[in-house]
C-alpha cells in the first residue's frame, strides 16, 4: 500500500473539512460542532489525556451523513487526529494521521458494523475521497450532531484497530 499517498488523501479531506482554522464557521473543530465526550486514554507514563470530539451531520436526500473528528493528541508538538464518516446504512470509513513529521501512521480503514475494521485498498480511498470531494458543495449546511453513540463508538473501535495495526508494524521493527 503507498502510505504517501494514502496520507496525502487524508490531509486533503481533513483540509476540506478546515480543521487547522477553528474560528472558521466551516471548520469541523468549531465550537458549535463541540459534543459533550471526550476521547480519554492513558499515556505508558499513566499520565491520562482527554481531548475534544466534534461533530456534525448533514442531511443528504432522506439519509443522514454524520462525521466526528477526535482530537488523538498525546503531545503538545504535534496534532493527532481520527476521524468517522457514516452516511445511515452504508459502511462507517475511519481516516487516521498524525502530523509527526517522523510518523504519519496514516490510515483509511472501512467497517460493516463499526466494530470489525479493514484497510482500504487504493482503489476504496480514491473512491471514499471522490465522495468527500462531491460532499464539500454540501458542507455549509451541516448541522451539530444530535445522536452520534454508534458513530462514537465506531471511533474508539477505529482507535484501537488503528492501534493494534501499528504495534504490530513496531514489533517487526524490532525483530
Amino acid at each position: 500500500m503507498n502510505i504517501s499517498l494514502t496520507e496525502e488523501i487524508i490531509k486533503h479531506i481533513l483540509s476540506n473539512l478546515s480543521i487547522h482554522d477553528n474560528l472558521s464557521l466551516s471548520s469541523l473543530k468549531n465550537d458549535i460542532y463541540l459534543l459533550p465526550l471526550k476521547l480519554k486514554f492513558q499515556l505508558e507514563d499513566n499520565k491520562n489525556i482527554e481531548n475534544n470530539i466534534w461533530g456534525c451531520q448533514i442531511n443528504i436526500g432522506n439519509q443522514l451523513l454524520k462525521i466526528i473528528l477526535g482530537d488523538t493528541s498525546s503531545e503538545s508538538d504535534f496534532s493527532e487526529y481520527c476521524l468517522i464518516v457514516h452516511l445511515e446504512g452504508s459502511p462507517y470509513y475511519g481516516l487516521y494521521l498524525s502530523f509527526d513529521v517522523n510518523q504519519s501512521q496514516a490510515m483509511i480503514a472501512c467497517s460493516i458494523n463499526g466494530t470489525d475494521w479493514m484497510l482500504c485498498d487504493i482503489y476504496l480511498q480514491a473512491t471514499f475521497l471522490a465522495a468527500m470531494e462531491k460532499l464539500k458543495e454540501k458542507f455549509l449546511s451541516q448541522s451539530q450532531c444530535t445522536s452520534f453513540k454508534n458513530e462514537h463508538q465506531a471511533m474508539l473501535n477505529f482507535i484501537k484497530y488503528h492501534t493494534s495495526m501499528h504495534e504490530e508494524d513496531y514489533e517487526r521493527e524490532e525483530n
